[in-house]
Protein backbone atom coordinates (compact mmCIF):
# COMPACT_ATOMS: atom_id res chain seq x y z
CA UNK A 1 0.00 0.00 0.00
CA UNK A 2 1.05 3.67 -0.69
CA UNK A 3 0.43 4.68 2.99
CA UNK A 4 2.61 1.94 3.90
CA UNK A 5 5.32 2.56 2.35
CA UNK A 6 4.92 6.56 2.41
CA UNK A 7 3.94 7.46 -0.40
CA UNK A 8 1.86 10.68 -1.33
CA UNK A 9 -1.67 9.33 -2.74
CA UNK A 10 -3.84 12.13 -4.40
CA UNK A 11 -3.47 14.72 -1.44
CA UNK A 12 -3.65 18.14 -2.29
CA UNK A 13 -0.32 19.60 -3.19
CA UNK A 14 0.81 22.56 -0.59
CA UNK A 15 2.67 25.86 -1.07
CA UNK A 16 6.44 24.78 -1.54
CA UNK A 17 5.71 21.54 -3.42
CA UNK A 18 5.37 20.42 -6.94
CA UNK A 19 3.82 16.80 -7.64
CA UNK A 20 6.39 14.75 -9.79
CA UNK A 21 5.08 14.11 -13.53
CA UNK A 22 6.35 10.71 -13.23
CA UNK A 23 6.25 9.21 -9.70
CA UNK A 24 3.54 11.98 -8.41
CA UNK A 25 5.41 12.04 -5.33
CA UNK A 26 6.21 15.71 -3.57
CA UNK A 27 9.38 17.18 -5.30
CA UNK A 28 10.28 20.73 -3.77
CA UNK A 29 9.92 24.62 -5.28
CA UNK A 30 12.63 26.11 -4.15
CA UNK A 31 10.92 29.47 -4.96
CA UNK A 32 7.46 28.83 -2.44
CA UNK A 33 9.58 27.18 -0.08
CA UNK A 34 11.40 30.11 0.85
CA UNK A 35 7.85 31.39 1.89
CA UNK A 36 6.91 28.29 3.88
CA UNK A 37 10.50 28.37 5.56
CA UNK A 38 9.90 31.97 6.28
CA UNK A 39 6.13 31.16 8.16
CA UNK A 40 7.74 28.27 9.97
CA UNK A 41 10.94 30.39 11.61
CA UNK A 42 8.89 33.75 12.11
CA UNK A 43 6.22 31.24 14.12
CA UNK A 44 8.92 29.36 16.16
CA UNK A 45 10.44 32.45 17.26
CA UNK A 46 6.97 33.26 19.40
CA UNK A 47 5.44 35.70 16.32
CA UNK A 48 2.02 35.40 16.85
CA UNK A 49 -0.34 34.54 13.65
CA UNK A 50 -1.99 38.05 13.40
CA UNK A 51 1.58 39.55 12.73
CA UNK A 52 2.66 36.92 10.03
CA UNK A 53 -0.38 37.84 8.74
CA UNK A 54 0.30 41.30 8.10
CA UNK A 55 3.58 41.00 7.33
CA UNK A 56 3.19 38.36 4.70
CA UNK A 57 0.63 40.69 2.95
CA UNK A 58 2.85 43.36 3.31
CA UNK A 59 5.85 41.53 1.93
CA UNK A 60 3.19 40.29 -1.08
CA UNK A 61 4.01 36.74 -0.26
CA UNK A 62 2.97 34.04 -2.58
CA UNK A 63 -0.09 31.72 -1.92
CA UNK A 64 -0.26 28.51 -3.67
CA UNK A 65 -2.41 29.78 -5.95
CA UNK A 66 -0.30 32.54 -7.47
CA UNK A 67 -2.08 35.55 -5.51
CA UNK A 68 -0.17 37.76 -3.25
CA UNK A 69 -1.90 39.99 -0.55
CA UNK A 70 -4.50 37.19 0.12
CA UNK A 71 -3.13 35.38 3.25
CA UNK A 72 -5.14 34.78 6.59
CA UNK A 73 -5.30 33.95 10.14
CA UNK A 74 -6.88 30.75 9.07
CA UNK A 75 -4.34 30.08 5.67
CA UNK A 76 -1.70 30.27 7.78
CA UNK A 77 -2.65 28.13 10.64
CA UNK A 78 -3.40 25.24 8.25
CA UNK A 79 0.37 25.91 6.44
CA UNK A 80 1.96 25.62 9.74
CA UNK A 81 0.08 22.41 11.13
CA UNK A 82 0.93 20.65 8.08
CA UNK A 83 2.94 17.73 8.91
CA UNK A 84 4.02 17.81 5.14
CA UNK A 85 6.44 19.71 5.71
CA UNK A 86 8.27 17.93 8.53
CA UNK A 87 8.61 15.02 6.18
CA UNK A 88 5.31 13.56 6.91
CA UNK A 89 2.16 12.28 5.58
CA UNK A 90 -0.95 14.45 6.28
CA UNK A 91 -1.95 12.07 8.91
CA UNK A 92 1.77 12.34 10.63
CA UNK A 93 2.95 8.54 9.61
CA UNK A 94 5.93 9.23 7.92
CA UNK A 95 7.04 9.56 4.08
CA UNK A 96 8.99 9.29 1.42
CA UNK A 97 9.37 13.13 0.32
CA UNK A 98 11.71 15.25 1.68
CA UNK A 99 10.86 17.25 4.44
CA UNK A 100 11.21 21.12 3.51
CA UNK A 101 11.71 22.12 7.76
CA UNK A 102 13.53 20.32 10.04
CA UNK A 103 11.53 18.43 12.45
CA UNK A 104 12.56 20.72 15.74
CA UNK A 105 11.43 24.04 13.80
CA UNK A 106 7.86 22.30 13.05
CA UNK A 107 7.80 21.29 16.63
CA UNK A 108 8.33 24.65 17.73
CA UNK A 109 6.05 26.18 15.48
CA UNK A 110 3.21 23.69 16.90
CA UNK A 111 4.01 24.40 20.60
CA UNK A 112 3.96 28.72 19.83
CA UNK A 113 0.85 27.91 18.58
CA UNK A 114 -0.44 25.82 21.81
CA UNK A 115 0.46 28.06 24.10
CA UNK A 116 -1.17 31.32 22.06
CA UNK A 117 -4.94 28.97 22.84
CA UNK A 118 -4.43 30.25 26.43
CA UNK A 119 -4.44 33.42 25.50
CA UNK A 120 -7.35 35.96 25.30
CA UNK A 121 -8.46 36.52 22.14
CA UNK A 122 -8.10 39.92 20.65
CA UNK A 123 -11.00 42.22 18.72
CA UNK A 124 -10.90 42.79 15.22
CA UNK A 125 -10.14 46.27 14.09
CA UNK A 126 -13.27 48.40 14.16
CA UNK A 127 -11.83 50.34 11.42
CA UNK A 128 -11.22 49.65 7.81
CA UNK A 129 -7.51 48.06 7.30
CA UNK A 130 -6.75 49.80 4.48
CA UNK A 131 -7.29 53.36 7.13
CA UNK A 132 -5.38 51.50 9.71
CA UNK A 133 -3.42 54.31 11.48
CA UNK A 134 -0.72 52.19 12.40
CA UNK A 135 1.66 52.81 9.52
CA UNK A 136 4.45 50.37 10.78
CA UNK A 137 2.01 47.33 12.51
CA UNK A 138 3.79 44.51 11.64
CA UNK A 139 6.62 46.33 10.41
CA UNK A 140 8.57 47.45 13.17
CA UNK A 141 11.30 45.57 15.85
CA UNK A 142 12.22 45.63 18.69
CA UNK A 143 16.38 45.97 18.70
CA UNK A 144 17.18 44.32 22.43
CA UNK A 145 15.23 41.42 21.34
CA UNK A 146 14.58 41.19 17.74
CA UNK A 147 10.57 40.79 18.20
CA UNK A 148 7.87 42.80 16.45
CA UNK A 149 6.86 45.30 18.51
CA UNK A 150 2.96 45.68 18.76
CA UNK A 151 0.42 48.60 18.63
CA UNK A 152 -1.08 50.28 21.59
CA UNK A 153 -3.88 52.83 22.39
CA UNK A 154 -5.46 54.47 25.85
CA UNK A 155 -8.99 53.70 24.27
CA UNK A 156 -10.61 51.08 21.54
CA UNK A 157 -9.30 51.44 17.54
CA UNK A 158 -12.50 52.88 16.01
CA UNK A 159 -12.66 54.80 13.02
CA UNK A 160 -13.23 58.12 14.98
CA UNK A 161 -10.29 57.54 17.25
CA UNK A 162 -7.85 56.76 15.08
CA UNK A 163 -6.74 60.17 14.16
CA UNK A 164 -7.24 61.53 17.50
CA UNK A 165 -6.45 59.11 20.68
CA UNK A 166 -2.89 59.12 21.27
CA UNK A 167 -0.75 55.82 19.29
CA UNK A 168 2.21 54.08 20.48
CA UNK A 169 4.28 50.82 19.39
CA UNK A 170 5.47 48.64 22.83
CA UNK A 171 7.30 45.84 22.90
CA UNK A 172 5.88 43.24 25.42
CA UNK A 173 8.64 40.97 24.99
CA UNK A 174 9.02 39.29 28.73
CA UNK A 175 11.92 40.22 30.04
CA UNK A 176 12.93 42.88 26.87
CA UNK A 177 12.87 46.54 28.28
CA UNK A 178 12.45 47.82 24.79
CA UNK A 179 10.09 50.28 26.33
CA UNK A 180 7.35 52.35 23.95
CA UNK A 181 7.67 55.40 21.01
CA UNK A 182 4.83 57.42 19.97
CA UNK A 183 4.13 56.29 16.99
CA UNK A 184 3.51 59.89 15.95
CA UNK A 185 7.73 60.11 16.58
CA UNK A 186 8.99 56.98 14.87
CA UNK A 187 6.27 57.71 11.53
CA UNK A 188 8.08 60.59 11.49
CA UNK A 189 11.60 58.96 11.18
CA UNK A 190 10.12 56.86 8.29
CA UNK A 191 8.94 60.11 6.41
CA UNK A 192 12.90 61.20 7.10
CA UNK A 193 14.42 57.89 5.92
CA UNK A 194 12.24 58.65 2.14
CA UNK A 195 12.90 62.17 2.15
CA UNK A 196 16.55 62.00 3.13
CA UNK A 197 17.85 58.78 2.47
CA UNK A 198 21.29 58.19 3.58
CA UNK A 199 24.45 59.38 1.28
CA UNK A 200 26.10 56.14 0.78
CA UNK A 201 23.08 54.28 -0.49
CA UNK A 202 22.47 53.71 -4.19
CA UNK A 203 21.20 56.17 -6.62
CA UNK A 204 18.81 53.75 -8.10
CA UNK A 205 17.62 53.37 -4.02
CA UNK A 206 16.94 57.04 -3.74
CA UNK A 207 15.26 57.46 -6.50
CA UNK A 208 12.84 54.71 -5.84
CA UNK A 209 12.60 56.15 -1.94
CA UNK A 210 11.87 59.82 -3.48
CA UNK A 211 8.90 58.16 -6.08
CA UNK A 212 7.30 56.63 -3.17
CA UNK A 213 7.78 59.92 -0.90
CA UNK A 214 5.82 61.95 -3.67
CA UNK A 215 3.12 59.29 -3.91
CA UNK A 216 2.91 59.06 -0.16
CA UNK A 217 0.18 61.75 0.14
CA UNK A 218 -2.26 59.36 -2.37
CA UNK A 219 -1.93 56.27 -0.89
CA UNK A 220 -3.75 54.31 1.94
CA UNK A 221 -2.13 53.51 5.25
CA UNK A 222 -2.58 49.56 3.50
CA UNK A 223 -0.42 50.35 0.45
CA UNK A 224 1.97 52.95 2.63
CA UNK A 225 2.89 49.59 4.33
CA UNK A 226 3.12 47.56 1.80
CA UNK A 227 5.18 50.17 0.04
CA UNK A 228 7.64 50.11 3.22
CA UNK A 229 8.02 46.64 3.22
CA UNK A 230 9.09 46.57 -0.14
CA UNK A 231 11.65 48.91 0.10
CA UNK A 232 13.39 48.23 3.53
CA UNK A 233 14.34 44.70 5.07
CA UNK A 234 14.14 46.18 8.84
CA UNK A 235 12.59 49.39 10.62
CA UNK A 236 14.27 48.73 13.86
CA UNK A 237 13.45 50.51 16.87
CA UNK A 238 16.80 51.53 18.68
CA UNK A 239 14.97 52.24 22.28
CA UNK A 240 18.31 53.35 24.24
CA UNK A 241 19.30 55.98 21.69
CA UNK A 242 15.56 56.64 20.55
CA UNK A 243 16.66 56.42 16.96
CA UNK A 244 14.79 54.41 14.24
CA UNK A 245 17.32 51.85 12.16
CA UNK A 246 16.69 51.06 8.33
CA UNK A 247 17.82 48.57 6.41
CA UNK A 248 17.16 49.10 2.30
CA UNK A 249 15.77 45.55 1.08
CA UNK A 250 18.28 43.44 -0.87
CA UNK A 251 21.54 45.65 -0.33
CA UNK A 252 24.28 44.29 1.48
CA UNK A 253 25.35 47.80 3.41
CA UNK A 254 24.66 47.94 7.10
CA UNK A 255 22.05 49.35 9.04
CA UNK A 256 22.07 53.10 9.27
CA UNK A 257 20.37 55.27 11.48
CA UNK A 258 16.96 57.31 10.47
CA UNK A 259 16.80 61.03 11.05
CA UNK A 260 15.27 61.47 14.22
Amino acid sequence: MQKARGERAAERVPLGYAADLKTKQLVIVEAEAAVVRWFFTEAGSGKPTAELVTRANALRLVTKNGKRDNWSARAVLRLLRNPVYAGRRPDGAPAVHTALIPADLFERAQNAIAARKTRATTTRLKVDEREDPFLLRGLLLCQRCDRTMTTSMSTSLTKKTAAKAPRYYRCRTDGCDGGQVAATDVEGMVRDALRRPQWNWPDSAKERLAQLASMWDVLWPQNRRRALAEAFERLTWRSRTRRLLVRLRSEPSPEAPATS
